[in-house]
C-alpha cells in the first residue's frame, strides 16, 4: 500500500514538473514585465467595436445604400490610405522601473510616468491630462494597448444625420526590443 502511495506521489510530481517545463514562452507575463523598450509596429482601428469594413457596411445599410464588395473595399482602402505612416514611424516607449518612461519618436524625446491599475489599465502621464489605455495583450514579445474615445462622424453626405455617435478604438501594437 505504501509503495502505491509513493508511486502515485512520484507520478504527480513528475507530471507537474513536465507541465511547468512545457509552458509556452508567449503566455501572459506579470505586470512588471512592461518594463523595457517597446517599438510601435502597427495599429488597428475599430468603430463601435467593429472592424472598418463591417462598420462602413453598417453605415451604408442605415442610409439604404447597398455598395458592392468592390465599393466597400475601396472605402476601406481610402480609410487605410489616410492612415499611412501613423503606426510605422519607429515610436519607442522605454518603460522604466519605478514608473517613469522615455518616449522616442520622429527625432524627439519626451518623458513621463506610468502605472498599471486593475491589471489591465495602463495610465500614462506626460502632460496636462493622463491617457488611460486598456492592455489587451501583454506577453514577453508583444504589447497591445487599446485607446477608446466617444466621438461623432458626419455622414450627412450619404443621407444620415449630421453627426453619428461612434466609439473609436485604436489598438497600438508594440514589439519588445
Amino acid at each position: 500500500m505504501n509503495l502505491i502511495k509513493n508511486t502515485i506521489y512520484a507520478l504527480l510530481l513528475l507530471s507537474l514538473s513536465v507541465l511547468v517545463a512545457c509552458q509556452d514562452d508567449d503566455e501572459a507575463v506579470p505586470e512588471g514585465s512592461i518594463v523595457g523598450s517597446w517599438r510601435l509596429n502597427n495599429g488597428e482601428f475599430t468603430f463601435d467595436s467593429l472592424n472598418p469594413r463591417d462598420y462602413f457596411s453598417q453605415i451604408f445599410s442605415q442610409a439604404d445604400l447597398m455598395p458592392t464588395d468592390s465599393q466597400l473595399d475601396q472605402t476601406v482602402a481610402l480609410f487605410e490610405q489616410s492612415l499611412e505612416g501613423v503606426f510605422d514611424d519607429g515610436t519607442i516607449f522605454e518603460f522604466q522601473e519605478g514608473g517613469s518612461f522615455v518616449l522616442r519618436e520622429s527625432g524627439s524625446t519626451g518623458n513621463g510616468t506610468w502605472e498599471i491599475r486593475n491589471d489591465d489599465q495602463l495610465i500614462i502621464n506626460s502632460g496636462a491630462s493622463p491617457l488611460s489605455f486598456t492592455i489587451t495583450n501583454l506577453t514577453s514579445s508583444e504589447l497591445r494597448l487599446l485607446l477608446e474615445e466617444d466621438d461623432t462622424i458626419d455622414f450627412s453626405d450619404i443621407g444620415l444625420s449630421d453627426a453619428e455617435p461612434v466609439t473609436i478604438g485604436v489598438t497600438f501594437i508594440f514589439n519588445k526590443q
